[in-house]
Parts: C-alpha cells; structure tokens; sequence
C-alpha cells in the first residue's frame, strides 16, 4: 500500500516528530501516522455535487486504478448527506471508528450534514470542493478534522465560481479575519412571541415526560389524560407553583426577579411565562373536553388536545417548526365540489 514507506522510514530521522531511531520502529510509526490521514473528507457544496463526485470514484478513479498495472486498491466512498439514513450513517461511523480492514473506507462524500455532532478521530484530511455558502459553515465544517491529531484542509476552488475567485485571491485576509466574518443568526434569546408558541408544548413536555414518568401507575388515569392530571392535581402529586418553577428553569428565568439585577429580558420573559402558565393551567383544570376537531376524537381527553381545541388564547402545543404560523384552514366550495365528483366520477380521481 505504501511503496515507499522503506526510503521515508530512512530518509526521516528524529526531530520535531520525534520518531525512533531504530529504522523498524520508526517505520511502524510512521505507517501509523499515515493512517490518521488516510480517510479523506470530501465536503461538497450541493447534493448534485456529491452524487457525482461518488460517480467518479466508482466509475472513473477506481477504474483507472485497475487499469495502471500497479496493485492499487479500490477507494471506497460512502455518503453523508441529508438524504442518507440514519442507519447508514451509524454503520459509517462505527466502521471509521474500528478501522476495520475488512471494510475500510477511504472517503466520505459529504454535504453539510456532517458540520454538526460528528466527531471521528480518523478525521484529520478534508478538502473543500468549493467554498461553503456562509463563514459559519466553512468553520464548522473545517473543524470536523484535527480534533485529535493536527488536522490538513484542503480547498479546492472552482474557477468558473465569482464567489470562489473571490476567496482564492483574498485567502490570507479572509482567513485572518474569519470569526468576524461570522454571519449573524436569525433568532435571538428573547424572541418576542416565544412565549406563546412554546410554553403549551414545555408545559405538557414536563407533565408527560416528569409526573407521568414517575407516577403513571398511581392513578386509575395516566397523568396525560386530562382526567388523570386532574387527580393529580387533587392529591398534590401535581403542585401548580412546583410546575411553574420547573417551567421557569426550562427557560433559565428562575432567578430573574425584580431584585435580582438580572438581564431586563430575562425579567420581561419570566413575567410573560408566569402570565401565560396562570391561563394554561386554568384551561387544564376548567375545560370541558370535548374535542370539537374530529381528528383529535380519538384522544379527547389528552392535555395536548384540550389546550388545542379549547382556548383561543393558547396555542397547541408545537409538533414541528411548521406549527410557527397560524394554519390556515382550506375548505371547498360547492363549485369546487362539483367539480372533484365529476372527477372521481370520471375515474379521473380517487375518492
């Protein structure tokens, strides 16, 4: 694999790398200092990008490898973007992690994916094929390499990109200045309508995953049943203020009081938690449930589908990011109607 491994082994004497003078020795050291180098990241910029990219490995490289009557081994790729599952992913990682000879990977192909949570000693070689879209990105996806041993990043840049001409000529004075160059995020800590879209979530997170945790067999109703929470409630198992703290915790306000001196928003934030906690435990403990939605009739009297069918004033609790906006409800006129029948009458639509 390493052709020539025995003239580096002697051509390379102890200095700062401080390897063994004995020639054998050193040769096992360096053999295994080329091994934290030898998975290549290889960071793409698009999903079209990485899909050819592993194409030209498979098809183009690996081929000519075979072909150059050397005894070259085949690379083998595996992919890290957002459309490969999570399974993949595992197996990827646990592989890397075990070196195993008998499924090596050369390479991942990766989007930006892989700029979060993934952390693999056996990453210290990446190259850039092209530059990210944002300096945010490029710093997170560069410091997947060198979190164990120093780590080698290479860009290669696409002359046909403005964008990357503009990096390839003013690379030192990008570079000297990146962390200033960090885009600004879109969300800040005391969003004004967090409150209102949140806490109904926070508050039923808490019932469901802490009291009904501890206590789903001392009542003839689970705690996420409205009924249950209720006897609860009754019993003291359920305290409204130990509630309510737990809830300001969840939101690092519980020492934000008027005397405290703390951050004015962090202030403005507890007092709209405890408005809006005062009016979600009253429609808790008062509504009637009765679940007007019919998608909901199933479970009428879950926590989650009272506060959503009860009160205008509270918000369901959020399920995804989608549930940001107010939804818009889509009903059919009687032209609209007619014209769906005529359709499924014409076999041109299922019913």
């Amino acid at each position: 694999m390493y052709d020539d491994i025995d003239a580096v082994a002697e051509d390379v004497v102890a200095g700062p790398l401080s390897f063994d003078s004995d020639p054998e020795t050193r040769r096992r050291e360096i053999l295994d200092v080329l091994d934290d180098y030898k998975v290549q990241i290889a960071y793409t910029i698009s999903k079209s990008q990485s899909d050819l990219l592993n194409r030209s490995i498979k098809q183009m490289i690996n081929e000519q490898l075979a072909e150059d009557g050397e005894e070259y081994e085949r690379l083998t790729p595996v992919s890290m973007t957002g459309e490969t599952d999570m399974e993949t992913v595992r197996d990827a990682l646990s592989r890397l992690e075990a070196d195993d000879p008998d499924e090596p990977i050369d390479a991942v192909v990766a989007t930006n994916m892989i700029s979060h949570g993934v952390d693999v000693d056996r990453f210290n070689f990446m190259s850039f094929h092209g530059m990210p879209r944002n300096t945010a990105e490029y710093i997170q996806a560069y410091s997947r390499v060198g979190r164990k041993y120093t780590g080698s990043v290479f860009l290669l840049f696409n002359a046909m990109r403005a964008r990357d001409r503009s990096h390839y000529g003013r690379f030192d004075h990008y570079h000297q200045y990146q962390d200033l160059l960090v885009e600004a995020t879109p969300l800040e800590r005391w969003a004004e309508y967090a409150i209102e879209c949140t806490l109904p979530g926070v508050v039923v997170g808490l019932l469901l995953q802490y009291y009904d945790l501890h206590y789903e067999t001392d009542f003839k109703k689970r705690i996420y049943n409205v009924e249950g929470l209720r006897e609860a409630v009754k019993t003291d198992v359920v305290k409204k203020d130990e509630l309510r703290e737990m809830t300001f915790r969840a939101y690092d306000v519980q020492d934000a009081t008027e005397n405290s001196g703390g951050e004015i928003g962090a202030r403005i934030y507890r007092e709209r938690i405890d408005q809006q906690f005062d009016k979600i435990w009253s429609c808790l403990m008062n509504a009637d449930p009765v679940i007007h939605d019919p998608r909901n009739a199933g479970l009428k009297n879950f926590i989650g589908n009272i506060l959503a069918d009860e009160s205008e004033e509270i918000r369901k609790p959020m399920r995804s990011l989608r549930d940001i906006d107010e939804q818009i409800p889509v009903t059919l006129d009687l032209a609209t109607k007619d014209m769906i029948d005529t359709m499924i009458d014409r076999g041109e639509f299922d019913e």
